[in-house]
């Protein structure tokens, strides 16, 4: 009996095994060649369309896929060393400086 009960077990534990998947991690690390030109973050974020937004100290960046977009005084934000990025419970981004608060309306930071 002592046999059979082991064989069972074993079976068992085989069986649920098989049904477990293992979760895989991909990591890339993101340069200035791909348009990260600060690798100086002080923040990330997500909006409500699921782009990454990432405050440095030059400036804020927003992660396209494959590249980097920069906004910074030309897209509305005077200052440009981020203290923070935040998405609020609607997906907007805000965008905090030392001496002002910013949010994204879709074309530019007012």
């Amino acid at each position: 009996m002592r046999r059979f009960d082991s064989v069972r077990v074993l079976a068992c534990l085989l069986a649920f095994s098989a049904t477990l998947q293992a979760q895989q991690y991909v990591f890339r690390a993101f340069r200035q060649a791909e348009g990260l030109k600060n690798l100086s973050t002080s923040s990330l974020a997500t909006d409500r369309s699921g782009f990454l937004w990432i405050g440095t100290e030059n400036g804020v960046y927003r992660f396209l896929g494959a590249s980097f977009e920069r906004y910074g005084t030309e897209q509305g934000i005077a200052e440009l060393d981020v203290r923070d990025v935040v998405s609020d419970p609607n997906g907007t981004i805000w965008i905090v400086t030392n001496g002002n608060l910013y949010h994204w309306d879709g074309k530019r930071f007012i």
